[in-house]
C-alpha cells in the first residue's frame, strides 16, 4: 500500500519568496536609471542563440521548414534568433544555411528578426557575413544599425570587425561576448566577481563597443542570477547596451567539458528570469535554442518521448519543452515590466531518468562511461513548477509512495524524492480530477537513456471547470 504524505507549498504571485530575491529587491530599490528599460523606440528584446551548424532539421532544411521553426519560437514570445556562425569560407554550408535562414525570416508574417554571432571567424569572413545580412529586411537593427554579436574574440579582432564593416559602408551595433581577460589569471585575484571584471575590462579596453553580452550558461543558477545584477549595473554605468544569457540547464561532454550544474528543474531558470527582470537589460538571449552538446537547448524536436536528433549524434536526447513553455510567463513579464495574470492551469515537470550515482556516457568520441564533474551536487528529486488560476490538489505517485500537495493560485515549485519506476500525476480541483498523466519515462538505475540530462513536459487540464468564478463574480 502506498504511503501518502500531504504538503502545502507556499506559492508566489507578484513576489518571489527567497533570500536571494530579497537581496535582489533591496538592490533594485537603489538601481536608479540603470535598472529601468530605456524608453522610446527601443523595446526589451528576447532573442535565442541558434547554432547554424546544428538545426534538428538538418543542413538541407527548406525555407518553409525554417519558417515553421521561427513560428514556434515566436509563438513563445521570442523575437528572433542570433545565428552562431562557427565557420564560413572554410565550411561553405554555414553561408548557405545562413542565407536560407534570412530568406525564411524575410517571409515570416510577424517580422521575425535575425542577427549574427561571429564565433571565432577570421576578419574577412566576419565582414562577408555582415555584408550578407545587410540586404535582408529581417536583419535586426538597433539605433538604425546592423546588430551583431559574437562568442569570443580578442580586443584587436573586435575593433577590426567594427572598423572593417565601416570601411565597407556598414555601421554595425556591436554587442559581443568577449572573455579574453580570463587568460590573465593574476588579474582575477581579489576580484569580487570574475564575470563582472571581464565585462568592465572589455568596455574599458574598447570604448567604441556599443554594448556587452554576458553569455553565462556554465555556472550555477545562483551565480548567474547574481552576475546579472552586477554586470548590468557595470554596463549600464558605461551607458552601453546590455544583453544577458538565460539558460535552462548545462551538461557537457568530455574529454574537456564533462561537467554538470544543477538547476533543480525549472527553479534555476526562473531565478535567472527574476534577476533579469529586476536588472532590466535591453535584451535577453536564451542560451540556447539548439546546442545539443551542452544540454542548454530549448528547441522542440518531436513528440515528448522522441530522443533522436540528427541520427543520435549526441546520443539520446530529452525534450526541454517544459523549460521553453514555462518561460513564456517570464518572457511576457520581462517585456512588459508587469507580471502577467495566469489564465490557464499548467503543471510542468522536470527530472533526470536515473539517480546521480549512475554511470553515463561522458565522452562521445571514446564511448567511455562515468560521471560528469559536479555530479555530487545533483539532487535526486522530481521537480514541478505549477502555474495555477485557482487552488489545486496535486497527487504524485512513484512506486510505493504517493504525495499530495495543496497548491494555491499563482506560481509555485515543489518536488518529490526520486524512486525507480513509473511516475503518475493527478490534478484535482473542487474534488474533481481534471487531469491524469503517466509521465513518459520511468526512472531507471541505468543512465544510458538519460545521461544526466533533464527531461521536461507538462500536464494541462482538459476539462474546463464550470465552477470557476466569472470576472463579474470576483
Amino acid at each position: 500500500m502506498k504511503n501518502r504524505i500531504s504538503f502545502s507549498p507556499a506559492p508566489y504571485r507578484h513576489s518571489i519568496l527567497s533570500l536571494w530575491t530579497v537581496v535582489v529587491v533591496l538592490l533594485s530599490l537603489n538601481w536608479g536609471a540603470a535598472g529601468q528599460h530605456q524608453t522610446g523606440s527601443r523595446k526589451p528584446l528576447v532573442l535565442a542563440h541558434y547554432m547554424v551548424c546544428c538545426s534538428h532539421l538538418g543542413h538541407d532544411a527548406t525555407i518553409e521548414q525554417l519558417k515553421n521553426e521561427m513560428d514556434e519560437a515566436q509563438d513563445r514570445g521570442i523575437d528572433g534568433f542570433v545565428l552562431n556562425i562557427g565557420a564560413w569560407s572554410a565550411e561553405p554550408y554555414y553561408k548557405k544555411i545562413t542565407e536560407r535562414m534570412y530568406q525564411a525570416a524575410d517571409q515570416t508574417r510577424r517580422q521575425f528578426k535575425l542577427a549574427l554571432s561571429l564565433d571565432g571567424l577570421p576578419l574577412e569572413d566576419s565582414i562577408d557575413a555582415i555584408r550578407l545580412a545587410t540586404v535582408h529586411r529581417s536583419q535586426l537593427l538597433t539605433d538604425d544599425r546592423i546588430f551583431v554579436s559574437s562568442f569570443g574574440g580578442s580586443a584587436q579582432w573586435a575593433v577590426s570587425v567594427k572598423e572593417g564593416a565601416r570601411a565597407q559602408g556598414i555601421d554595425i551595433f556591436f554587442v559581443p561576448y568577449l572573455f579574453y581577460p580570463l587568460a590573465d589569471r593574476s588579474a582575477l585575484l581579489g576580484q569580487p566577481s570574475r564575470d563582472t571584471y571581464v565585462a568592465s575590462k572589455v568596455l574599458n579596453d574598447m570604448p567604441s563597443l556599443d554594448g556587452y553580452f554576458y553569455f553565462g550558461a556554465a555556472r550555477s543558477p545562483d551565480d548567474l542570477a547574481k552576475a546579472f545584477l552586477t554586470i548590468t549595473r557595470t554596463v549600464k554605468g558605461a551607458q552601453k547596451f546590455t544583453m544577458l544569457g538565460i539558460s535552462p540547464y548545462y551538461k557537457g561532454f568530455g574529454p574537456r567539458n564533462s561537467r554538470v550544474f544543477e538547476s533543480n528543474g525549472f527553479q534555476g531558470m526562473k531565478e535567472q528570469w527574476i534577476s533579469a527582470i529586476r536588472a532590466a537589460p535591453e535584451a535577453v538571449e536564451l542560451v540556447t535554442w539548439n546546442d545539443w552538446a551542452e544540454a542548454t537547448y530549448l528547441a522542440p524536436f518531436g513528440s515528448a518521448s522522441d530522443q533522436n536528433v540528427l541520427n543520435y549524434h549526441w546520443g539520446p536526447l530529452l525534450s526541454h519543452s517544459g523549460f521553453l513553455d514555462a518561460s513564456r510567463h517570464f518572457i511576457e513579464w520581462f517585456k512588459s515590466g508587469i507580471e502577467p495574470i495566469i489564465v490557464r492551469d499548467q503543471l510542468f515537470y522536470f527530472y533526470r531518468l536515473h539517480p546521480r550515482d549512475s554511470d553515463g556516457l561522458i565522452n562521445l568520441r571514446t564511448g567511455s562511461l562515468g560521471k560528469p564533474y559536479g555530479w555530487q551536487a545533483l539532487n535526486d528529486r522530481i521537480f514541478f513548477t505549477a502555474f495555477l488560476t485557482r487552488p489545486t490538489q496535486i497527487l504524485v505517485s512513484t512506486k510505493d509512495r504517493e504525495e499530495a500537495f495543496e497548491m494555491q493560485a499563482g506560481v509555485s515549485d515543489f518536488s518529490v524524492p526520486m524512486n525507480l519506476g513509473s511516475i503518475q500525476v493527478q490534478m484535482i480541483q473542487n474534488e474533481r480530477v481534471v487531469a491524469t498523466k503517466l509521465l513518459e519515462f520511468e526512472i531507471s538505475s541505468l543512465a544510458i537513456t538519460g545521461n544526466f540530462n533533464y527531461f521536461s513536459g507538462n500536464v494541462t487540464p482538459l476539462i474546463a471547470d464550470s465552477s470557476r468564478p466569472k470576472d463579474s463574480e470576483k
